[in-house]
Order: C-alpha cells, then structure tokens, then sequence
C-alpha cells in the first residue's frame, strides 16, 4: 500500500515538474516523403508583426517545439515554401497532424482553445462570408454573358452583393462582439480584441469590450495595449 501511495506521489510530482518546465508541441508527418523536412515557428502578435521562436527539423516524419513560457498565445507554423500558415493557439501540450503539401491544412489535437476559434472563424464564414462568394459567382456569370452588352443587364447584381457586403460588415462585428459578452474568460475573446495589434489608438468600444474580460486575461501580455487605459 505504501509502494502505491509513494508511486502515485511520484508520478503527481514528476507531471508538476513537468508543466513547470513548459509546453511542447509534437506533430507527425503521416506522408513518408516529409521524414525530414524544416519547419518554422512564431508567435503570431498580429497581421502585421509575427515574431520568430524556433526552427526544427522533423526526425522520421516526427518534429517537436518546446517552450519555458507557458502562457497560452497564438502561434503559426510555416514551412518557408508555401504561402500559408497554420494559425494556432498554444494553450498546453498540443500534438499536430502535419500536411506535407500544405501546411494550413494541419490538425491540431489537444488545443480548447484551437478548437473554439476554429469553430467560430467557421461559423462566422458560413454566416457572412459565403453568401457574398455566392454572389461574387452569379455577377462573374452575369458580366461574362453579357460582356458584348451595352446595357446594364448586372447592375441589380452589383447593387445587391454591395449591400449584402455593407450589411454583413456590421452583422460579423456584432457577431464577435456578442461572443465577447458571452465569453468573458475565453483567450478567443482576447485574441479578437488584439487582432490587430495596433497601439496608436483604441476606440471607444473596444475599451467598453475590454471591461467584459475576466481579470485573468485583463492581466495577459496580449492587452498590454489596453492596461494604459
């Protein structure tokens, strides 16, 4: 009894070491021609700042990151050929299904908060983002129909994919406004609140928004521009 308190003591001990130590990301090439193959990591702080942490080499198809730093941001992964990147939030031990071919198009496993972006990026696509492509595809039709036409055979298209461009502008602001409301202690909350990264001026909203945020994340280097106010 004593060897099995003193084992399960031992294995609490050494998971807390462990989590003191960090995060690790482990991803897995299934492709065989991707057994090695470089891949770089950054901390992704927004659109227009991403900054380096580590560059590794997959060893028979597998790749693994460290971190000491374990407070949960956004990351991407980039294979330095291809376009794309993987965005991702790095909020404990991840594993990555790896796509050799395109990397956007890996899965992360055992990321919460991934998993919630991902679903709401895709809600808010589904919502405001198709209908408008929808249209986009009816007006190309339209114009390669009547391109020999003199008269305005697609203008009531134009006006209409206008319109529905305006009106879901405004409907895909307040979707994510109200997600905020709602989810006061997410780090999706945070992240869309800091999306753009920009310190030279706040609105007044995004203050108001801010004020919605558990303390915990009031209190993330992420929103360092708002502790100012």
């Amino acid at each position: 009894m004593k060897v099995q308190n003193s084992l399960v003591i031992f294995l609490l001990f050494a998971t807390l070491v462990c989590r003191s130590q960090g995060n690790t990301i482990v991803g897995t090439f299934q492709d065989s021609s991707c057994k090695e193959k470089v891949l770089f990591l950054y901390k992704y702080n927004s659109p227009f700042s991403e900054e380096l942490i580590d560059k590794q080499k997959s060893i028979n198809g597998v790749i693994t990151f460290r971190r000491s730093d374990t407070e949960m941001n956004t990351y991407l992964l980039r294979d330095g050929k291809s376009k794309g990147a993987l965005l991702f939030i790095w909020d404990d031990d991840i594993t990555i299904d790896l796509n050799c071919e395109n990397i956007y198009e890996s899965l992360v496993f055992n990321s919460p908060e991934t998993n919630e972006l991902n679903k709401i990026e895709k809600q808010k696509y589904n919502l405001y983002i198709v209908p408008i492509i929808k249209l986009d595809s009816l007006l190309s039709q339209c114009q390669k129909q009547n391109q020999f036409s003199k008269d305005n055979s697609c203008k009531t298209l134009i006006i209409e994919r206008n319109t529905l461009e305006t009106e879901n502008k405004k409907l895909f602001n307040e979707f994510t406004k109200t997600y905020i409301k709602r989810n006061p202690d997410s780090f999706v909350s945070l992240y869309y609140l800091t999306y753009s990264g920009s310190e030279v001026s706040l609105e007044t909203k995004d203050i108001e928004l801010f004020e919605f945020l558990s303390e915990r994340l009031k209190k993330h280097s992420r929103a360092k521009i708002y502790q100012q106010y």
